[in-house]
């Protein structure tokens, strides 16, 4: 309970299987930082990779101004 392991992997499965807490970051941003079981039920892993990583690319767009 007093130690920490960092595992960095592409394999969300293996996250759900051994950790506890994720962190997503995306470009060098934290995206998410939550421990697993306070994620929504009945989504997996990647969903709320796929959805964090975009909200957070969305994020980076600049505004569009309509040509009027």
């Amino acid at each position: 309970a007093s130690h920490t392991v960092i595992l960095s992997t592409h394999i969300l499965p293996e996250v759900t299987m051994v950790c506890s807490k994720v962190v997503i970051i995306n470009k060098g941003r934290t995206v998410l930082e939550e421990q697993l079981s306070s994620l929504p039920s009945g989504r997996s892993l990647e969903e709320i990779f796929i959805e964090c990583v975009t909200r957070s690319e969305a994020d980076d767009l600049p505004s569009m101004k309509i040509a009027s």
